[in-house]
């Protein structure tokens, strides 16, 4: 527009704009020369990007140490950021503390509020305590093992499984 003065579509004057829409808005200029008008410019619309906080989930959220975990996030229509540093829709991440775990969703420069917040804790089971009815059996008898202590599942070193078991 020269030596003439930019008229923008918010009515504001100058050869360039600054603008803070709180909603998606369209923009034009025209060149206003004397007493003419140009044409209308052609437009440019700038959009207003909220990126919405990502829904997440762990396939597992109470773990030996050293187990794997997989983490997904769903609903993030840009690139999910996780707490551990990581990114992407699906991660896996190796349990060997207790720790929460979170993520953004971000979209270009912006950032979604903060998801759901998953505990991934590490289990450690009780060493149990095993008894017998004696300790001395003859030939061809038998005798039955407790295991005690044990909040799990208790697996003998035969394979067997379950709080008590008979041997001969």
């Amino acid at each position: 527009c020269t030596n003439g003065t930019v008229i923008w579509s918010t009515g504001a004057l100058g050869s360039s704009l600054t603008v803070t829409p709180s909603s998606t808005t369209t923009y034009t200029a025209v060149c206003k020369y004397g007493e003419c008008l140009s044409g209308s410019s052609n437009s440019a619309t700038v959009s207003i990007v909220v990126p919405v906080a990502p829904v997440i989930a762990a396939s597992s959220t109470s773990v030996c140490s050293g187990t794997n975990v997989t983490l997904t996030a769903t609903g993030c229509t840009g690139t999910v950021l996780w707490s551990t540093g990581q990114s992407g829709s699906s991660i896996s991440i190796t349990a060997s503390a207790a720790t929460v775990i979170s993520a953004v969703c971000t979209y270009g420069a912006c950032n979604s509020g903060s998801s759901n917040k998953i505990n991934i804790s590490i289990v450690s089971p009780e060493v149990p305590v095993i008894s017998c009815t004696t300790s001395s059996i003859c030939a061809g008898e038998s005798v039955t093992l407790l295991a005690t202590g044990c909040s799990g599942s208790v697996i003998w070193s035969n394979g067997a499984s379950g709080e008590s078991i008979t041997v001969s």
